[in-house]
């Protein structure tokens, strides 16, 4: 997978396992290939889509609702972002 999202949580994977290493602790769990991230529809609609890659039996693909919720809900996650500083 190669969509920003995959790729936030293998960093998060890889900051525990240096942290452990450091720490001298347990590693943690492989990362699972898991993310999600909203699928606009229209200017008023959206749906959420989740899937992981690396699963047992293959690809594992979600898809919610279409709804204005989603729509407000996807809004409000993109402001986080642009919000998020180091």
């Amino acid at each position: 997978p190669k969509a920003g999202v995959f790729a936030s949580g293998q960093g998060r994977t890889v900051g525990s396992l240096i942290a452990s290493r450091i720490l001298d602790d347990d590693p943690p769990p492989a990362y699972d290939g898991a993310g999600s991230c909203f699928l606009a529809v229209s200017s008023t609609e959206a749906a959420w889509v989740g899937c992981t890659f690396l699963g047992e039996n293959g690809p594992d693909v979600g898809l919610g609702p279409v709804s204005a919720a989603a729509t407000a809900d996807m809004a409000g996650w993109e402001q986080d972002w642009q919000a998020f500083r180091i």
